[in-house]
């Protein structure tokens, strides 16, 4: 396996080819790698999975562009930089539209200002799109410990573990296997080491 900054570099120098072969490579690794953080980011900010694949799209016509004119440097890794320039497309789309959002289930409205939204929602959006990634399961484990700050005896009372050994055991597997998916995305590191 590569090193990131090997495959930093490889990434920029298989987009500069000329060979649409090495540019696809490039492609199918960054949608591989970058897309399931995009869907997320979207989905959680009122987009359909259509917006996400066009946004997705136009941040990928970006950085090749910007690789094939110099504009892009690496001052920043290709993963951060598609990602940054999809969230920088999103909110730009967001404003044009001037998304409604229903608050609760009063009939109040308000635009989205992106300028206004917390940086807190964006932390908490794409921890959440992580967590959906785990399964139902380690999901609930986890949000239900670190995000409703339940003991492992009401874990175990909620979902029906035999006993809080139990309990803490699958949490322990949850916790494991989030790193090992965290360690396995470059792009998902990036974007977590930048939001938190």
């Amino acid at each position: 396996m590569f090193d990131e900054e090997y495959l930093d570099k490889q990434i920029v120098l298989d987009l500069e080819a000329v060979d649409e072969d090495l540019n696809n490579k490039a492609f199918k690794y960054l949608y591989k790698h970058v897309y399931p953080l995009v869907y997320s980011f979207i989905r959680q900010r009122s987009g359909s999975k259509r917006e996400a694949d066009d946004t997705f799209q136009e941040a990928m016509i970006v950085l090749f562009e910007n690789i094939k004119s110099k504009k892009f440097r690496g001052e920043a890794r290709v993963n951060t930089y598609l990602y940054s320039t999809v969230r920088n497309i999103w909110y730009s789309k967001l404003k044009k539209m001037k998304r409604v959002v229903h608050i609760d289930d009063m009939s109040m409205t308000e635009d989205v200002d992106v300028k206004t939204q917390p940086d807190s929602s964006e932390k908490l959006a794409l921890i959440m799109g992580v967590l959906d990634q785990l399964g139902d399961s380690c999901k609930s484990i986890l949000k239900k410990y670190y995000f409703e700050h339940c003991s492992m005896n009401d874990i175990k009372d909620k979902m029906g573990f035999r006993s809080e050994e139990s309990a803490k055991t699958q949490k322990y597997k949850c916790m494991q296997k989030l790193i090992s998916h965290i360690n396995a995305n470059p792009a998902l590191k990036d974007a977590l080491k930048e939001c938190l």
